[in-house]
C-alpha cells in the first residue's frame, strides 16, 4: 500500500507543470520599453527546457504581452517555438525554425495597449531535456508606424539569476555577411528581454 502511494506521488510530481521561463509581467507605465515587430524584423526570446529525470517535456502554455494600438485590423501575429541553432554573431545560438513547423496565428481584432495573448501548442511540440529554444513572434505588418509592440518583461537578468545566459533576445537585421539574418543580443548584466511565460509538463 505504501509502495502504491509512493508511486502515485512520484507520477504526480513527474507530470506536474513546470514554469520554464518567466520574464515578469510588464509594468503599466506611460512609456514602456520593448521590441517593435515588423514583417522584416521578427523578434524572439530564448529559454531552456527542463531536465527532470532526462525526460522530454511538452509545452502546456505560452503567454506574452503586446501593444496593438497602431496595428490594423487585417494584421496578425504568429508565435512559434523554435530550436536554437549555431549563430554567426557574438552569441552562440539563434532561432532555427523548422520548415514544417506550424505557428499559432493571432488575428488582431481590436487595438489594445496591453493585450495578453495565450497559446497552448500542439502536444507534438516536445522539448529535449536541457536544450535551448526560442519563442519567436512574426507579423504581416510592414510599416513600423503600424507595428506590433512586444513589451519587455519586468525581470532583469544577469549573473545572479541567469548564470548560463539562457534569457536572451534576438531579431533579424542587416548583417555584414549579407542580407537579413538572426542576431542575438549580448548577455549584458541587468538586461531585460521580451515578456513571456512558458509552462511545460512532462
Amino acid at each position: 500500500m505504501q509502495f502504491l502511494s509512493t508511486l502515485a506521488l512520484a507520477l504526480a510530481t513527474t507530470s506536474a507543470a513546470q514554469t520554464l521561463f518567466d520574464s515578469g509581467l510588464p509594468e503599466d507605465r506611460a512609456v514602456t520599453y520593448g521590441a517593435v515587430i515588423t514583417q522584416k524584423m521578427p523578434w524572439a526570446v530564448q529559454f531552456r527546457a527542463g531536465s527532470l529525470c532526462g525526460e522530454g517535456q511538452s509545452i502546456e502554455s505560452v503567454e506574452f504581452m503586446v501593444n496593438t494600438l497602431k496595428a490594423g485590423k487585417d494584421s496578425w501575429i504568429e508565435a512559434d517555438i523554435c530550436f536554437s541553432e549555431p549563430g554567426t554573431g557574438l552569441v552562440e545560438g539563434v532561432p532555427g525554425c523548422a520548415n514544417d513547423s506550424t505557428p499559432m496565428r493571432f488575428n488582431i481584432e481590436k487595438q489594445e495597449k496591453r493585450a495578453l495573448l495565450k497559446w497552448s501548442p500542439p502536444a507534438n511540440k516536445t522539448l529535449l531535456p536541457n536544450a535551448k529554444y526560442w519563442l519567436v513572434l512574426t507579423t504581416n505588418v510592414e510599416d513600423t508606424e503600424k507595428a506590433v509592440y512586444w513589451y519587455h518583461g519586468s525581470t532583469r537578468f544577469g549573473r545572479n539569476n541567469d548564470p548560463k545566459d539562457d534569457a536572451l533576445a534576438a531579431t533579424k537585421m542587416l548583417v555584414p555577411w549579407g542580407g537579413m539574418d538572426w542576431v542575438a543580443e549580448e548577455p549584458l548584466d541587468h538586461r531585460r528581454v521580451p515578456h513571456a511565460k512558458i509552462v511545460a509538463r512532462a
